[in-house]
């Protein structure tokens, strides 16, 4: 699996000045969204080079090589799961260097809140977003469902934020999983394990059919 995730990385090393652009460009634009823009922020990372390394495998007949191979395919869908968590964590990081030199520079307004609230509701809207578009890819390709996920998941960032920004000022709701208690934090990482848990395994199933 470690491989699997190297090659995807090594393969997109002209992306890593992209991505790098990219999140000076969301820290200035997107900074007054604060967690949202964070959020943001990450996932767009995670599609660029999720996708990126996708798509570079499909127009190079890489997917139908990998297949042949003797590696197993939970092993292949796997790595596609854990890849984004690999691409998650370099965005926080490089967003968090990005806070600490606005900081450093007392630039205002061009970088994103870093408090554990924020991190842990990036990670979980990652987990959510590509929980659900991995089926879809797998069954069709990264080619063919570009544009569906994209349109969805965009819905589901913004949409998701609205929601729960009416709920809070409306309800005096305190959406801070930092606050919460220990019963509705683990009641909230049982339902991502069930989430991915579901997600890998129909992945995993439309993979197992689907012809090269």
């Amino acid at each position: 699996m470690f491989h699997l995730i190297k090659k995807d990385v090594l393969m997109q090393k002209r992306t890593l000045l992209l991505s790098l652009l990219i999140m000076v460009f969301f820290s200035f634009s997107l900074s007054s969204m604060g967690t949202a823009g964070l959020t943001v922020s990450i996932w767009a990372i995670c599609y660029l080079f999720v996708y990126g390394a996708g798509m570079l495998e499909e127009k190079t007949n890489g997917d139908k090589l990998l297949v042949s191979l003797p590696i197993r395919k939970n092993t292949i869908v796997m790595s596609k799961y854990v890849s984004v968590y690999v691409f998650a964590a370099y965005a926080l990081l490089v967003n968090f260097i990005i806070r600490m030199l606005a900081n450093l520079f007392q630039i205002p307004h061009f970088s994103f809140p870093f408090t554990l609230e924020a991190v842990a509701s990036t990670f979980i809207a990652v987990t959510l977003i590509f929980s659900l578009s991995f089926p879809l890819i797998f069954k069709v390709g990264f080619m063919k469902s570009r544009l569906t996920n994209f349109v969805v998941l965009f819905a589901f960032l913004f949409g998701g934020h609205a929601i729960s920004g009416q709920l809070s000022n409306g309800a005096g709701i305190d959406f801070s999983l930092a606050r919460s208690d220990t019963g509705l934090t683990i009641l909230v990482v049982l339902a991502l394990l069930i989430i991915v848990t579901a997600s890998f395994s129909l992945s995993l199933a439309f993979y197992r059919r689907r012809e090269f």
